[in-house]
Order: structure tokens, then C-alpha cells, then sequence
């Protein structure tokens, strides 16, 4: 079996400032995002992990091509890089088992239609 795992940093919808507004984060909230030093750097940088949503993608392919695919979001996030969250955010587990089981979900589903 073959297992594929792709991180993303996919450009996030909302500003800082959108969020705190709609959600009603405290005052400076968004502030907060943005002095972060490492956030306010990778934004500089033009890098996607300043401010994202993460995508994490799960692929698994069985030696007789059937195919499962997971994928697990964490929105409003501020990392450097993709290193960063997977060691540093303690969400990374979390959005792996999710993306994980979907794809064998769905994998399973395939077996059980090519049966």
C-alpha cells in the first residue's frame, strides 16, 4: 500500500481583522496576529504560513489501484513554515487522523464497490 501525505498553506479568507470583527475575539486580536514576530516576517516574505489555512491531504493506493483520499482543514492559522506547524502547533496530529480516516473510508467504499 502506498500512502501519500501533502501539507498545504492555502491562502486564508478572512484577515486578522475580518476575524476579530465577525467572531468577536477580543480587542486586538488581530494585533496579536500581527506582531507575532515569525507571522509578521513570513507576511513580509510573502509566504503562505504568515496567515493560512492549512489543507492536509491523505492519499492511499492498494497494489490493485484502488484509491481512498482524505482531507482535513485548520483555518485562521500563523506559522513560518510547514515544519513549524507540524512540530509546533499540536494540531498536526489531529488533522492527520482526520484526513487519515476519510481516506480509508473511502478507500474501503472503493473495495467494496469493485467487489
Amino acid at each position: 500500500m502506498k500512502t501519500t501525505i501533502t501539507l498545504l498553506a492555502v491562502k486564508e479568507d478572512r484577515t486578522p481583522e475580518k476575524v476579530e470583527k465577525s467572531e468577536k475575539y477580543a480587542p486586538g486580536f488581530a494585533e496579536a496576529v500581527r506582531k507575532q514576530e515569525k507571522s509578521a516576517k513570513e507576511l513580509r516574505k510573502g509566504s503562505q504560513w504568515g496567515w493560512c489555512t492549512v489543507e492536509l491531504k491523505v492519499r492511499v493506493e492498494t497494489e490493485a489501484g484502488d484509491v481512498g483520499e482524505g482531507t482535513a482543514y485548520l483555518g485562521e492559522c500563523s506559522y513560518t513554515s510547514d515544519l513549524d506547524f507540524m512540530l509546533n502547533s499540536g494540531y498536526y496530529d489531529d488533522i492527520l487522523k482526520e484526513a487519515t480516516a476519510e481516506a480509508m473510508k473511502n478507500l474501503k467504499d472503493a473495495i467494496d464497490r469493485r467487489m
